[in-house]
């Protein structure tokens, strides 16, 4: 009866992963591509990569963002971005095969866009599905140095006719691929069959008993497959990998896939199919057999794993927390209102989650989410320790083998419930003044924005209390903080034009900012005139409109422009402040083409010894 049971199981279990499509583990490697803003381009604009691959974007120069939202492009999968910004990097893990297309917001219009695609895994005719370390008595071995615990199991998702185009290798203590190691003998396999790899199979065959019989192919391993149950392992298929357990470049002690005196093995319960599930660190310790094990093998019919209450808690003295209160999700728990936390008092909340045992993955804590889908609510542990950078950046859930309460600060990795004190702050008062007495453009509030604010539009809004039209604000910044800034006005409807081979501005013609290493001490800054490095030149004279003419007007093609004295400079801005036409003539007459001009309302600036005259003129067809 028991031997019927585990073949109908067999059955049933083939069935629901063979119809999974082969989903990968979590833990199977992945490739990190790069794609870098190239003037006003990404670089490579189109890229092609496998499902799970990470690309990390990276702002080289200028003020950029990546946008692929399914709001802007509703065909994506699925949306990612990053908001408006310099020298950012930025990473997205694509865990949905298809067609990606994303923009840079401000530069679109000139071809600042890209487009990934993500292909769907291949899948290979062999796939891992157990690593086992076992804890099996000395009486028991058949051989010596304690390897009579070590196995591998497989199973073939197709008919295989040559087995021996496979092989396997060990990644010893996180130290990198060792290469293929075992080679597959030349047999035939069969879909569906489990193909085993031991170091002693008269002990495996003692220790399993009866459940030996669900491995249709029982190989005697050499002695490479030496995994200490915190090794990667490395699927080859004609000599590349196909496949990857762990990670062969870190040690698994205390990582989420350590199989210490244990198993783990690939799920095929419908709700995790294809994820490695794991028996628990030390869990064949003390047993002579497998069902008198703490973790009985799952093909085997063994229990089903038990569950255990984890208590989640996060300590928030570090944050103000929103009306809608904290929050648990992502990962195993699902989604970003999964767990409600309750308020314990002194800026503590917990919540319980129940997790099967051996269970590992991944969660992060929320502050305020507004529904089930605003992970913009998530805690921020990018570049931190206790991360998953192939998971969001979200929290890495230990192996659970018992209750457990994790204790954590919110945007943290303290692991004893409280959050680290900040460090006495070191900032400088900061006041900015740009003279807007010469800005032809309409405009009512002008502002300040910079990689400090994340370029927000009105946030820094400016100030003018005496009507001279010298406005300023103070801000506090970090002390020798290198930042880039401009003047805009009215939530970016207009913004100041610099010059990028000015002394006080980045050089970049295309984004061209001004720059500043914030001092020690407050500081108030020279005023500069909008769109200059320098002071505004001393008054406009309106009296000598009478001694510099321009004509004709309107015109549609050439102006005229006569002085009493040389003329210096002479700058065409349109409505917006822009300047279109530069000119330094060292003459008293200057004859200009504006042809090219579209037809609207452009303010001509003569400058000589005398002062600055500005001219109204209408460009027309």
């Amino acid at each position: 009866m028991y031997y019927l049971y585990i073949i109908n199981m067999k059955k049933t279990i083939l069935t629901l992963f063979l119809s999974s499509f082969f989903v990968l583990s979590n833990f199977i490697g992945q490739t990190n591509h790069t794609v870098s803003t190239a003037g006003m381009s990404f670089s490579p604009s189109s890229l092609t990569i496998n499902l799970n691959d990470t690309v990390t974007f990276v702002c080289t120069s200028g003020t950029h963002n990546v946008n692929g939202t399914q709001t802007t492009f509703p065909n994506n999968p699925e949306s990612f971005g990053n908001s408006l910004g310099s020298g950012w990097t930025f990473q997205h893990v694509f865990t949905i095969s298809g067609t990606y297309d994303y923009q840079c917001d401000p530069h679109a219009g000139g071809g600042m866009v890209g487009s990934i695609i993500v292909n769907s895994p291949s899948i290979f005719d062999l796939t891992l599905t157990g690593i086992f370390d076992l804890n099996i008595p000395s009486s028991m071995a058949t051989v010596t140095n304690g390897s009579q615990g070590k196995a591998i199991q497989f199973t073939a998702n197709q008919n295989i006719s040559d087995l021996s185009l496979y092989g396997v290798g060990v990644a010893n203590n996180g130290g990198g691929s060792d290469g293929q190691e075992y080679t597959f003998p030349s047999i035939s396999v069969n879909m569906g069959e489990h193909v085993f790899i031991a170091r002693d199979t008269v002990a495996m065959n003692s220790y399993f008993g009866s459940c030996f019989s669900i491995f249709d192919h029982v190989l005697l391993a050499t002695s490479s497959i030496s995994q200490n149950g915190d090794d990667a392992i490395e699927l080859f298929y004609n000599g590349n990998v196909i496949e990857t357990f762990g990670d062969i470049n870190v040690d698994g002690s205390g990582q989420p896939w350590e199989y210490l005196d244990s198993w783990a093995w690939k799920d095929t319960a419908s709700a995790n199919v294809g994820n490695w599930v794991f028996g628990g660190v030390n869990c064949s310790d003390g047993s002579s057999s497998m069902q008198t094990s703490s973790c009985p093998y799952p093909l085997c019919g063994g229990t089903p794993p038990m569950t255990y209450n984890v208590t989640l808690s996060v300590n928030t003295s570090n944050i103000t927390v929103g009306s809608a209160g904290m929050y648990a999700g992502g990962g195993i728990l699902g989604d970003a209102m999964a767990i409600q936390l309750t308020d314990q008092g002194s800026n503590i909340w917990t919540g319980i989650a129940t997790i099967n045992a051996g269970t590992t993955g991944n969660y992060i804590f929320l502050n305020s989410p507004s529904n089930a889908g605003d992970w913009g609510a998530k805690e921020d542990l990018s570049g931190l320790s206790c991360s998953d950078p192939n998971n969001w950046n979200d929290r890495i859930l230990p192996n659970i083998t018992q209750d457990t309460t994790l204790l954590a600060c919110f945007g943290s990795c303290e692991t004893d419930g409280t959050c680290p004190t900040a460090p006495p702050s070191n900032q400088s008062n900061v006041t900015f003044k740009v003279d807007m007495s010469q800005v032809t453009a309409g405009f009512t509030t002008p502002e300040l924005n910079g990689t400090f604010n994340s370029w927000c539009g009105n946030c820094n809004a400016m100030s003018d209390t005496d009507g001279d039209d010298i406005w300023e604000i103070s801000i506090p910044l970090d002390s020798g903080l290198s930042i880039e800034y401009k003047f805009s006005a009215d939530s970016w409807s207009i913004q100041e034009q610099n010059d990028p081979t000015a002394s006080c501005t980045n050089g970049d013609t295309t984004n061209t900012n001004r720059v500043l290493t914030v001092p020690s001490n407050d500081t108030i800054l020279s005023i500069v005139c909008w769109g200059s490095c320098d002071a505004c030149p001393t008054g406009i004279n309106q009296s000598m409109n009478n001694y510099i003419s321009v004509y004709p007007n309107p015109s549609n093609g050439l102006i005229n422009i006569s002085s009493l004295e040389n003329l210096n400079k002479v700058k065409v801005r349109d409505i917006y402040g822009r300047v279109v036409i530069n000119k330094n003539p060292s003459s008293n007459k200057l004859r200009l083409d504006i042809s090219h001009l579209s037809t609207n309302i452009y303010f001509v600036e003569c400058s000589n010894k005398n002062g600055v005259v500005i001219h109204k003129i209408i460009v027309v067809d």
